[in-house]
This record gives C-alpha cells, sequence and structure tokens, in this order.
C-alpha cells in the first residue's frame, strides 16, 4: 500500500477515535448518573475507553510512519541555529 494512503488513513482513524473520545468524555463529565438520551452510562464509558485505545494505537503507528519529520522538527528545536525569510524571500541564518 502506498505510504501516502496509509498515512492518510492513519491520520482519518486519530481524528475519528479523537472526536469520539472528546464526545463521549464530555457526556461523561457532565451527566453524573442515568442515561444521556437512550444510551446507557455503560455503553458510553465502553465507548469512550475503546476509542481511546484505538487513537493510543494508532498514534503509535502516526510516530513510527512520521519519524523521519520528528527527526528533522526536534533537530530544528534544539539547533541554536534558526533559519528565516527575509522581505525579499532570502533566507538568513541567525546564532542565538
Amino acid at each position: 500500500m502506498n505510504i501516502k494512503k496509509v498515512r492518510g488513513i492513519v491520520s482519518s482513524i486519530l481524528m475519528v477515535s479523537g472526536m469520539l473520545s472528546f464526545i463521549t468524555g464530555a457526556i461523561l463529565f457532565f451527566t453524573k448518573y442515568g442515561m444521556w438520551l437512550f444510551f446507557t452510562r455503560k455503553l458510553i464509558n465502553d465507548t469512550h475507553a475503546i476509542s481511546a485505545l484505538i487513537m493510543g494505537m494508532a498514534l503509535i503507528v502516526h510516530l513510527i510512519i512520521n519519524r523521519r519529520i520528528y527527526k528533522v522538527e526536534i533537530n530544528e528545536l534544539l539547533s541554536r541555529k534558526t533559519v528565516f525569510k527575509g522581505g525579499e524571500g532570502e533566507l538568513f541564518e541567525r546564532e542565538e
């Protein structure tokens, strides 16, 4: 499978499971007992836990797939040189 398709699938899984976990977490936080609409608290709690586990697994895959990008970003973050564009589009290096 093409790496771009894998990245798209993993990103979609992260977005869907993240939103589901956020929504169910908010419902659990604001509804202290009983049911919400026609969903039981146990079902919402289980959905919250499963979506968080799926998001955690997708996050690990996401970090593995994008490890080169993260390595470059961390090196840029920790380096003392910063590169920025000037008004004419030239690149300048500055030591901090």
